[in-house]
């Protein structure tokens, strides 16, 4: 009986049994004092290594700065002038590819079904084809499709004085005149303020086959407004005319806050 319980014991004491702390296993067993000293020297070479400050100071900037300016630190001057213009292009629905049609309007009242198969990946539809058809003067504004997206080709003229303020380059907007435009761009939407907050041009697509346009568009003679209620135009030499026009142009509502 007295050795069962015996036993018992040791095998009680043998499962009971814990690791001593790392300190304690280094003090007992000196080869771990090595691993120790190796792990440690390690880190150390790391962190005086190039790849180990560029990592710090990345970790510091972060943690003061934000992932923005780590970003703009890392990326060349040319590709985030690419990302602060890149204008993403209205995508065509899946809705639209399947009937094979797009319609794009001119302000709130006038739309043209155009067929796909006409309208292919790299096609132009020139604007003063639209107000041809409508039986108005031209404009010069081109819509190109491309993967699916559309696009704009366009020259921005303050509504003040007739002086470019901008260019739209399909996927990139050009700010010719600093602080001059402003611009919000999705998957629906491409709209450009200039520095009065009249909208210059907004381009919408509903239900991913309706396009509107509505802005001014000013030429060498004359000043065109789309707008909710149609389109309009004036002759820059009539007393009064560009008044006329920027009281039209004050009506028309941007569809976001930017």
């Amino acid at each position: 009986m007295s050795k069962k319980s015996s036993n018992i014991r040791k095998s009680k004491s043998k499962n009971s049994y814990k690791k001593p702390p790392r300190f304690i296993q280094a003090i007992i067993e000196p080869s771990n004092i090595k691993k120790e000293v190796n792990w440690f020297s390690r880190l150390l070479g790391y962190m005086l290594s190039p790849a180990g400050v560029i990592s710090i100071v990345a970790i510091l900037l972060s943690f003061f700065f934000g992932r923005d300016v780590i970003h703009k630190l890392v990326t060349s001057t040319h590709d985030l002038f690419i990302e602060d213009h890149f204008v993403k292009g209205l995508l065509i629905s899946d809705k639209a590819i399947s009937t094979g049609f797009i319609d794009v309007g001119v302000g709130g009242t006038i739309y043209f079904s155009y067929p796909l198969e006409f309208f292919k990946e790299g096609e132009k539809i020139n604007a003063s084809e639209l107000i041809n058809k409508s039986g108005e003067r031209p404009i010069s504004m081109d819509l190109i499709r491309e993967d699916n997206r559309i696009f704009v080709n366009d020259t921005i003229r303050y509504i003040l004085n007739d002086e470019i303020i901008g260019i739209i380059n399909e996927d990139q907007i050009i700010l010719v005149k600093d602080k001059m435009l402003d611009y919000y761009t999705d998957d629906s939407t491409l709209e450009v303020k200039d520095n009065q907050g009249n909208i210059a041009l907004s381009l919408t697509l509903s239900r991913g086959y309706a396009v509107k346009l509505l802005g001014y568009f000013i030429s060498n003679s004359h000043i065109f407004v789309c707008n909710n209620q149609g389109f309009s135009y004036w002759d820059k030499t009539r007393p009064g005319s560009r008044d006329s026009a920027i009281a039209i142009i004050k009506g028309i509502k941007a569809t976001h806050d930017f």
